[in-house]
């Protein structure tokens, strides 16, 4: 799991250095929680996902919606619809 949280910290990174200026804040808070929460998984022998707050599902949630206003919605593909 710890190298799956590492591989998520390097990409949301790597969209906060790409993304639209609107979600640049936004973005970039999310990836300064996960890397918080990544750190303290890593430095504390006792703390898990929950003590160090780890939010996956508030993370996903803020990268989907920063790339729905980025993109002004859903391509198709991902929207599950047709082309």
């Amino acid at each position: 799991m710890f190298d799956d949280l590492v591989e998520a910290q390097f990409w949301l990174r790597s969209l906060v250095s790409i993304c639209g200026r609107g979600q640049a804040g936004r973005l970039g808070q999310a990836a300064d929680e996960l890397d918080a929460a990544v750190a303290a998984i890593a430095w504390s022998e006792q703390a898990t996902a929950s003590s160090a707050r780890l939010d996956l599902p508030e993370t996903i949630r803020v990268v989907g919606a920063c790339a729905r206003e980025d993109l002004g919605g859903l391509p198709s593909q991902l929207a599950g619809g047709s082309n």
